[in-house]
């Protein structure tokens, strides 16, 4: 993957990381995603630069998340998962919106002590959603595919 791809994408998990926070009063709008299951949507101020992010993050994959992908899409594991997903001011990397189950596929990037901090931050917001997060690394992925699969199904039983 380019630098610029990289940069691309650490800005896309980013997008309200030293902002003022004051923008939480523009997120009125809620996503009803099922009886049970509400969140909101990005800011009206930032969701036409996630789409686009997202957008080009679908485009530009990872050899990763390409595999991680082709394992999870058309409803292989039983429920629909939808990729580079807007929730808040995030892009996630996959989510089943069903069981409100989130996968993140984690770059050398996220390995730095910043980044982490900023991991665990963007990640407690997503929980406080009600979102179970799950990260792996590109590594255990392109390795060791049938474990993090076996990962995901033990999550969607639960």
């Amino acid at each position: 993957m380019s630098d610029s791809s990289e940069n691309r994408r650490a800005l896309s998990h980013n997008t309200d990381k030293g902002e003022d926070h004051s923008l939480a009063n523009e997120w009125d709008a809620l996503r009803i995603v099922s009886d049970r299951t509400l969140y909101q949507c990005a800011s009206p101020s930032s969701y036409g630069m996630l789409k686009q992010y997202a957008r080009e993050n679908r485009k530009y994959m990872t050899d990763a998340e390409k595999m991680l992908w082709e394992e999870l899409r058309l409803e292989q594991l039983g429920v629909k998962f939808q990729r580079q997903y807007i929730i808040k001011d995030y892009i996630v990397d996959f989510v089943c919106l069903e069981n409100n189950l989130i996968i993140e596929v984690d770059g050398a990037y996220h390995f730095e002590p910043k980044q982490q901090i900023l991991d665990e931050y963007r990640q407690s917001d997503l929980k406080g959603l009600g979102f179970k997060v799950l990260r792996f690394s590109n590594e255990e992925i392109m390795c060791n595919m049938n474990d993090v699969i076996d990962k995901i199904k033990h999550e969607l039983m639960i």
